[in-house]
């Protein structure tokens, strides 16, 4: 690389490994540079030209004390110290060029580049051989747009570093007011002296997204019938929109016909505002969790359905008609149309949305989780997204003398079912579409890494309640 030296021909295999390695010294490709082995060279004039481009990369790669062993030992093979020279400072030039880069002055970042090209190959093609160097050297910074560089990949995760750092999100004033008159209804709901209580329970619900609550509705519904209401709180038609739920008509009708009547309220607490409620036999609350994970992968894929809302519309599916129900046939549909329309979100932005729903997580947990945990009550169930097929039948128990027989019939076929009446994903990154399943795979290390983050932040013996 410097014409003043006196340079005899080296056979064929030196020169071939000579070239590569002059390609990725061009390219900025230090990581494989630095693996070019000295051995496979028998001339000292190859030996000193492998060992002084070798010891660039070093430099580049912040091993000053290899890089110096290289440069003294490519002048002991003869390489003449203005060589030396031009090539440690087109180092110089390069990380400037970086450096620039990086401060977003892309203009100036590129004339280093070319200076980093000029110093160390005279003569050289410097404009298309600097462009080919900065190609290189961005994208492994990570600095192209939808560039997944190094630096990009080090940089978001150390974004969801937040997750373990950041304080927690402070609970907001309940936006929703106790009333007061309905909480004691609820609460003085007892049967007439003499006769039993009245065969009547009304859920409060807490579960994060995708923790299995419209499976537990479903499979309440299928095996209760008349039985069982609902009520979606968010876009539920004729809601009352107070806590706790003022339609009292349920509990009352249990209580004058001795039928049974339990009733599931629905609420993500998004917001962190919704009121605490004294339990009691007839108003008990349920809190539903799941493993990080596997609520992180579902989550996001179900949230990419958002995104598309207008194409979705285009094809008759309305976006609340899936936050609403989560019918399957409807889901069906909307994931194929997602599968032809994704496009992926960068890893930037995949980054902040972890960040952004570990934090609702976490909240979650403080509100809703270390309450139950710390102070436990007989009217107060924490269940896990495995665990709920257990929880229907120990729901039910209670109220079957007021259950007909159909529905006690079905609750014990379904109790003693070996098979699991739940299909659950045994793969985290597994998705319903085949573009979101690349997706989640290729950036799986990003959701692993976000799930350890906010493993380490549960209180102690949440891991044992999440495994299956």
């Amino acid at each position: 690389m410097d014409s003043s030296t006196d340079v005899s021909n080296p056979i064929p295999d030196e020169a071939d490994l000579l070239e590569r390695a002059s390609a990725l010294w061009l390219h900025g490709d230090w990581e494989n540079l630095i693996q070019i082995d000295l051995d496979g060279a028998r001339q000292t004039t190859t030996k000193a030209r492998l060992a002084l481009l070798r010891a660039s990369a070093h430099l580049q790669s912040g091993d000053s004390a290899s890089a110096g062993k290289l440069v003294r030992l490519a002048l002991e093979y003869g390489c003449g110290r203005n060589q030396a020279a031009r090539i440690l400072v087109s180092g110089v030039y390069n990380s400037i060029a970086c450096a620039a880069a990086l401060a977003d002055q892309a203009d100036k970042g590129l004339q280093h580049f070319e200076s980093a090209i000029a110093v160390g190959l005279p003569g050289a093609d410097v404009r298309m051989l600097a462009d080919t160097r900065s190609r290189h050297q961005l994208s492994e910074l990570g600095l192209p747009p939808n560039g997944e560089g190094r630096l990009q990949r080090t940089r978001a995760l150390t974004v969801l570093e937040k997750i373990g750092s950041s304080p927690l999100r402070s609970a907001t004033p309940a936006t929703t007011a106790i009333n007061p008159d309905t909480l004691s209804f609820y609460q003085n709901l007892q049967g007439l002296a003499g006769k039993p209580p009245p065969p009547f329970l009304l859920i409060d619900s807490k579960s994060m997204p995708r923790s299995g609550l419209h499976y537990l509705k479903d499979t309440l519904a299928r095996l209760l019938g008349d039985h069982f209401s609902f009520c979606e709180w968010y876009r539920e038609v004729g809601c009352c929109k107070q806590r706790p739920c003022a339609l009292t008509g349920y509990a009352t009708h249990a209580q004058q016909s001795g039928k049974c009547r339990i009733r599931l309220i629905k609420s993500h607490d998004f917001k962190h505002d919704d009121p605490y409620l004294e339990t009691s036999p007839h108003l008990q609350r349920l809190i539903l969790i799941r493993d990080p994970l596997f609520t992180l992968t579902s989550w996001f894929e179900l949230e990419q359905l958002g995104k598309y809302a207008k194409t979705l519309a285009q094809h008759g599916i309305d976006m609340p008609k899936i936050w609403l129900s989560h019918e399957k046939e409807v889901l069906e549909s909307a994931y194929k149309i997602l599968d032809r329309c994704f496009e992926p979100p960068s890893i930037d932005d995949l980054a902040s949305w972890l960040v952004d729903k570990s934090g609702y997580i976490l909240a979650f947990f403080d509100r809703w989780v270390k309450p139950a945990i710390q102070k436990p009550d007989p009217y107060t169930h924490l269940v896990s997204y495995d665990r709920i097929d257990q929880f229907v039948v120990q729901l039910t128990n209670p109220y079957r003398k007021a259950i007909s027989k159909s529905a006690c019939k079905a609750i014990d076929a379904f109790a003693a079912s070996k098979n699991s009446n739940f299909s659950k994903r045994t793969n985290p990154f597994a998705a319903k579409t085949a573009s979101v399943a690349t997706y989640l795979e290729k950036y799986s290390f990003m959701f692993l890494e976000a799930a350890d983050h906010l493993k380490s932040r549960y209180p102690s013996g949440i891991p044992e309640l999440l495994k299956s």
